[in-house]
């Protein structure tokens, strides 16, 4: 940001056009524009706008970029879009498979900087003493041991009192919180969305559109931010049912819950694309009893009482605690949910 500050919108006297400010008590990032008005980061902006509020290089100019949150998912993703390249095009949201794999530790004896599935647990929870200090396990426990001051006098994102409680990007205090693709962050800290979305009927009779749904079920949509993301994959969500009877669902579905807790009779766990199964889906699936500890205590939301629409995102924030982790998985909330603890990472497709 080339300015930041607490308590208040930034005014139009202040900044010239293409400069950004982050308001550090919401987590909020505004672009000033041609007119001398600054436009937050979660309205319409010009694709130069949205790149201009991004960086490849968190480090530059003395470092200190938070995450980018209180955005929806379209804006997120087209946030994403601005950003192209020469060679594979422009960038976009993870899909919820892409998430999966990426987020993944090094879980095997042999990789560089193994963990084993309690250690894994441990680094996801972000509690232990010394988390921040010596440890740099993730942000899962309101970076423990970690007292905030103002913006720039630690790594986090806000101010002493504020409710903002991510760590900056890249931030050493987290630098161990790393997939085994070297990306930080993935699990705990802020919220990602996945450009995944789903239609869930609230309704305690069935629906015949726009899906044909049972009552209290829910279905995986074609995503309508992204176009690959639903239509080329057997692994992609489109499709998918949260029926109780192949992913959990009916009988006023509105829950939350452990995936070791086999709520809803899920006793099965679908490993790309971490969902909860019924069924074994013909032997593709794993029993979640046989192999809870690789699951970490991670946590699943599905909230079909909301209706409507449902947008994925995925990995935890700065307060779920052991609930956070790569399998973590939350449907509770609408595309258009914007929020100061949800944020995203793009990604170049390869496929």
């Amino acid at each position: 940001a080339n300015c930041y500050g607490s308590g208040t919108n930034p005014v139009n006297t202040i900044g010239v056009p293409g400069n950004v400010y982050y308001r550090t008590d919401t987590g909020s990032c505004f672009v000033k524009k041609s007119d001398n008005t600054w436009t937050d980061a979660n309205q319409t902006l010009t694709t130069i706008q949205r790149s201009s509020i991004v960086t490849n290089e968190p480090t530059a100019q003395g470092g200190y970029r938070p995450p980018l949150v209180n955005i929806n998912q379209a804006n997120a993703n087209a946030t994403c879009n601005a950003m192209v390249d020469s060679t594979y095009g422009a960038k976009r949201l993870l899909r919820k498979r892409e998430f999966t794999a990426a987020a993944g530790f090094a879980k095997y004896q042999g990789e560089p900087n193994y963990l084993d599935d309690t250690a894994i647990a441990t680094l996801e929870t972000g509690s232990t003493t010394g988390a921040h200090t010596s440890l740099y396990q993730c942000n899962s426990s309101n970076h423990t041991g970690i007292t905030a001051g103002a913006f720039k006098s630690t790594k986090l994102a806000g101010d002493a009192g504020d409710a903002v409680k991510s760590f900056t990007i890249g931030s050493l205090e987290t630098s161990n919180c790393v997939s085994r693709f070297g990306a930080q962050d993935m699990v705990g800290n802020v919220w990602e969305w996945n450009s995944d979305q789903a239609y869930c009927n609230s309704s305690a009779s069935a629906i015949s559109t726009p899906y044909s749904l049972g009552a209290y079920a829910c279905i995986g949509t074609a995503s309508a931010i992204d176009s690959g993301n639903g239509y080329s994959s057997g692994f992609d969500m489109n499709g998918f049912m949260f029926d109780g009877f192949q992913g959990p669902g009916g009988s006023n579905l509105v829950s939350e819950w452990n995936f070791q807790d086999l709520n809803f009779s899920a006793n099965y766990f679908n490993v790309p694309m971490a969902l909860p199964l019924v069924g074994n889906d013909n032997g593709n699936a794993i029993g979640i009893a046989a192999n809870s500890a690789k699951l970490h205590g991670d946590r699943f939301w599905l909230y079909t009482g909301n209706g409507s629409s449902r947008g994925l995102f995925s990995g935890g924030n700065w307060y779920n605690g052991s609930n956070n982790g790569r399998w973590t998985t939350n449907w509770s909330n609408s595309p258009s949910n914007a929020i100061n603890h949800l944020g995203f990472r793009c990604a170049l497709p390869a496929e």
